[in-house]
């Protein structure tokens, strides 16, 4: 048997392991944000520390050249993407330079957006929609048309059972609900479930439906999921820190699909947070502590995301973020 001195020598190692990970995680996001600031300096510095998260957790160096590469392309189709306003070109460039292929992957949003439009109204969101679907399908051979006809079906049942709440009134969650597996009277009774717990907590309205979805879609079960949750969102309130707009969802729904203890999680992100505090450009003076705080959430569930199968969270998580900037 080990001797009880070496075994706290050796938990000591593991934790000062972590740590070196983390920091070498915040530094990476830190140098992302940094080029991101210097090649754009005509974009939202609101979007860039969401653009920054996209590359930094694939553990890769911004590809500035890249980026401009492929908003280049959505620019070429701007009459496609009328509704595309300057902020979320910067964004949704961003996660076309992740593809292998940036022309074809652009090709099946441009199909996918023509597609909705025949079925949801077209609004400044619904482009956000199209890359959000294609980038959440499991696979390239996807029926779209197909989805897209679900999901209007669930939107109506949506409407219908929720009528006169904000989760009505949003085509997104219909859409990337309908890529799911789960038939839509389980979706609908997950959803019911999600939105009744949420609905206790102290969260902008608006905020709910994307945190709902990213429950219904993610490995855990609804109950268990929502659990975590409320109890991150409990934790972080001791700590005076409130998550309770749309965007900063973001982090709750990657907690929520975490296999690692929600304190030990949100331990983690404190520290970069704490890193992150001190870094130019993260200050009280540059970001809200609730943005800082929601990166560090996001930026922390990286080290745990074996568990995920495919990006469908994730692309949750981007795509809440993105409507802030639409919404507001």
């Amino acid at each position: 048997m080990l001797d009880s001195r070496l075994l706290s020598i050796a938990n000591l190692t593991y934790v000062r392991i972590m740590k070196d990970e983390l920091v070498v995680k915040c530094k990476l996001y830190v140098q992302n944000r940094d080029i991101l600031k210097s090649e754009f300096k005509w974009a939202s510095s609101n979007m860039l520390p969401l653009c920054a998260y996209m590359y930094t957790q694939k553990g890769r160096k911004v590809d500035a050249v890249r980026i401009e590469e492929c908003r280049q392309i959505i620019m070429k189709h701007i009459g496609v993407f009328s509704k595309v306003k300057g902020q979320e070109e910067i964004p949704l460039a961003t996660l076309l330079s992740l593809e292998t292929s940036a022309e074809k992957a652009f090709a099946r949003r441009v199909e996918v957006y023509r597609l909705l439009k025949k079925e949801f109204e077209t609004t400044s969101y619904l482009p956000i929609i199209a890359f959000a679907m294609v980038g959440a399908a499991s696979s390239n051979t996807v029926d779209y048309a197909k989805v897209i006809s679900r999901a209007k079906r669930l939107e109506e049942q949506i409407q219908s059972e929720f009528a006169g709440n904000q989760i009505a009134e949003c085509s997104g969650i219909s859409v990337l609900l309908a890529l799911s597996g789960k038939s839509e009277d389980k979706l609908l009774e997950d959803l019911k479930m999600a939105y009744g717990l949420f609905s206790n907590l102290e969260l902008e309205e608006s905020s709910i439906p994307m945190l709902c979805y990213a429950i219904i879609v993610g490995q855990g079960e609804v109950l268990d999921s929502c659990e975590k949750v409320m109890s991150a969102y409990s934790i972080l309130a001791k700590r005076r820190i409130k998550l309770q707009r749309v965007g900063e969802m973001t982090a709750l729904e990657l907690v929520a699909n975490s296999q690692q203890q929600v304190e030990d999680y949100i331990n983690d992100s404190m520290e970069m947070n704490t890193y992150l505090k001190e870094q130019k450009g993260f200050d009280l003076l540059s970001i809200s502590s609730a943005e800082r705080h929601m990166f560090s959430l996001m930026l922390a569930a990286d080290s745990n995301r074996q568990y995920l199968e495919t990006q469908i969270v994730l692309i949750a998580a981007v795509y809440s973020t993105m409507l802030v900037a639409v919404l507001d």
